[in-house]
């Protein structure tokens, strides 16, 4: 792969996952008020909880979806065909056994559900199908999740994102149309289980279009293909499970040692961090099946200049959402919740808890390029372990010093093991891929980012003296130029003049392609 088609393809696939997360936000924005007015807020409130139900579903797969994706981008990456074949032809008949087993475990589930929750008669009558109908939903998207696996191996995320796109966009209309017949809860269920396969189907359509060795293929078992799904499947499961444990263990900490009041705060500075960090998610996932291609190139040298410069811009990211965020938060949260009752703790505690939790998120931004990087080298193991001793230190931590300094202490609790776990744990096993040293990887990752958070933190607390937000108008300007402030240092600080220059280069090749109007001679 050429250094200008890398980048090209990167570039691509960050701003495919853009689009379609705003597009999804959009969907979210103007549809959640019209499902509230037609189902009304008891059964809204009931669509939230079987929904949040869903997301312990994936704990059936045993990470056997990750491990798909990741096995089928290495051998796609290395132009083997058959082995891809071979991979899928045995996972399929193995996630349909889940699959069976899912339903089962919904249809208990939707039972014990139904029989213990406090509902009107009409709703408890709709929770046994609706939850049956959300499980067929993640059923069918965990069958074709192969064919998705195959779209991300061939680093095709904008096709990926055009089907979410549609998908969302008319799933939306036909939602609206269904509640608007009185549809209901069931209704809406329904139309989540069709729209799953159709948006399956068109996955599985295009794969088998792009990677024409996909077709005629029969399902069949393999010992050998058994064993690596399931070792991958095993490594992936125990990631997710650190994961949930890093990131949601600490509201119970401290409804555990201090109340479930004392959540209000951390609850509100986490939220906001984690909207600012999905951006970041979002663009870091196209980096696998790039780093995959790169190592099957044996092209070290591109995959070094990858690493370094996402790296450094993601890194940057999270700095500048801290630093800035830090300094609006306060009048935000005033203008936000001027009227609870709460206003006033929430105000004074939420900054200090903004920055410890996204000094956090920083060094979480430190592992999230050399992840994707360790996980194209198959690497699956060692992000686990890594993953799993932060997830305990992380726990032990925040017990111990949430008894010690309440809220806070539960923010340092997730802030020390993210920093030292960071620095001594994933830089070395990143330092030994790329076959340098772990100073010089050091120095290459967080240099530069260190000035840019010396620069910003000047920068923004200038901005804010000389200019203090009064209202929402006055809000909305000083986040512009905060932000504007913050891009031009990011440019300026982490990218290389190589980069800025092909940075500057891209309106022009934009506008170059845009037909223009041919003038006539007259004669």
């Amino acid at each position: 792969m050429r250094s200008n088609s890398v980048t090209r393809i990167v570039t691509r696939n960050i701003a495919a996952n853009w689009v379609g997360f705003a597009v999804n936000l959009a969907v979210i924005f103007f549809l959640t008020p019209i499902i509230i007015e037609n189902l009304g807020g008891e059964a809204y409130g009931l669509w939230l909880l079987l929904q949040s139900l869903v997301g312990y579903y994936g704990l059936v797969d045993l990470g056997l979806r990750a491990g798909i994706v990741q096995t089928i981008t290495r051998r796609i990456a290395d132009d083997d065909s058959e082995a891809v074949r071979r991979h899928i032809a045995a996972a399929m008949p193995v996630l349909t056994a889940l699959g069976g087993i899912l339903l089962v475990v919904a249809t208990v589930l939707a039972i014990v559900v139904a029989s213990s929750i406090d509902v009107s008669p009409e709703l408890r009558r709709q929770i046994v199908p609706v939850v049956l109908l959300n499980a067929v939903a993640f059923c069918t998207q965990m069958l074709f999740a192969p064919y998705q696996s195959v779209l991300t191996g061939l680093q095709r995320f904008d096709i990926e994102n055009l089907f979410v796109v549609v998908s969302r966009i008319v799933s939306a209309l036909v939602i609206v149309l269904v509640l608007s017949l009185g549809g209901g809860l069931v209704g809406l269920a329904m139309v989540t289980a069709c729209m799953a396969l159709i948006d399956g189907t068109l996955r599985w359509w295009r794969a088998r279009h792009m990677y024409p060795a996909l077709r005629g293929l029969r399902w069949c078992w393999s010992v050998a293909e058994l064993k690596e799904l399931w070792k991958f499947g095993i490594w992936n499961a125990a990631t997710y499970v650190s994961r949930q444990l890093i990131f949601f263990t600490d509201a119970i900490v401290i409804t555990y040692l201090i109340g479930a009041a004392a959540v209000v705060p951390f609850g509100i500075a986490g939220s906001i961090i984690d909207q600012c960090n999905r951006l970041v998610t979002i663009s870091v996932r196209v980096l696998f099946p790039a780093m995959a291609h790169l190592r099957s190139s044996k092209d070290m040298g591109k995959r070094r200049q990858l690493y370094f410069t996402m790296s450094r811009l993601v890194i940057g990211v999270s700095v500048a959402a801290t630093i800035c965020g830090s300094a609006l938060l306060a009048p935000f949260i005033g203008l936000w919740l001027r009227d609870t009752d709460v206003l006033a703790e929430i105000q004074s505690q939420a900054p200090l808890l903004f920055l410890l939790l996204g000094g956090a998120s920083v060094f979480v931004s430190v592992q999230r390029c050399g992840t994707q990087l360790l996980l194209a080298e198959g690497a699956v193991r060692s992000v686990a372990i890594l993953y799993a001793g932060e997830a305990v230190c992380n726990l032990g931590l925040s017990l111990a010093l949430g008894k010690l300094y309440g809220v806070v202490g539960v923010a340092i609790g997730t802030l020390v093991p993210a920093a030292l776990f960071a620095v001594l744990g994933h830089l070395p096993r990143h330092a030994h891929v790329l076959q340098l040293s772990v100073p010089a990887v050091l120095w290459r990752v967080l240099a530069r980012p260190a000035v840019f958070a010396c620069v910003l933190a000047g920068v923004s607390y200038a901005c804010y003296r000389l200019f203090t937000p009064v209202g929402w108008t006055g809000l909305i300007l000083a986040f512009l130029l905060q932000g504007s402030m913050a891009l031009a240092l990011l440019a300026w600080v982490l990218l290389e003049p190589a980069q800025r220059e092909i940075l500057k280069s891209i309106p022009r090749r934009m506008f170059d392609r845009v037909p223009r109007p041919r003038c006539r001679s007259i004669d």
